[in-house]
């Protein structure tokens, strides 16, 4: 069942919207400018269905997840690799290793792996990336990507 949502101190009001509804981020996007949002090249990223799609990105980490038992079996460790911004974490599971790296910000960052991490990752290239860019895992990367290896 579906509740009221107010957003205390944005001047948003979302009562009688459905918040597990599809289109419930278009209809904040009403009241915070609609025009701005619906010419954005985030919402047509976000909508559109093809192979650069957030959409496909998402149905590629499932078959990520179905594919490989280290992504939801293995034991996880996070990576302090100097940037508060970047969300990076191992995975390993027997001889099956995982590693993730995305930067959370619209700033590009370059993450500082661990030496034994850039190492071990060195001549790996990413088995997904959301943007196109450099692969090596210790690279600069650009605002919202996320890359994942594995081994």
């Amino acid at each position: 069942m579906c509740r009221s949502v107010l957003i205390r101190g944005t001047g948003l009001d979302l009562r009688g919207l459905c918040p597990h509804s599809v289109h419930a981020e278009l209809a904040v996007a009403t009241d915070v400018g609609a025009a701005a949002f619906y010419a954005s090249p985030d919402l047509q990223r976000w909508t559109r269905v093809g192979a650069a799609s957030v959409f496909s990105h998402y149905r590629a980490l499932i078959a990520l997840r179905h594919r490989l038992a280290v992504v939801a079996d293995g034991d996880f460790e996070r990576l302090d690799v100097g940037a508060p911004a970047v969300f990076a974490f191992r995975r390993t599971l027997g001889a099956q290793r995982l590693l993730v790296i995305a930067n959370l910000s619209s700033s590009a960052v370059t993450p500082h792996l661990p030496e034994a991490e850039r190492d071990y990752w060195r001549d790996e290239r990413p088995i997904l990336n959301n943007v196109v860019g450099e692969d090596r895992a210790d690279a600069a990367l650009s605002p919202w990507k996320a890359k994942v290896y594995a081994r």
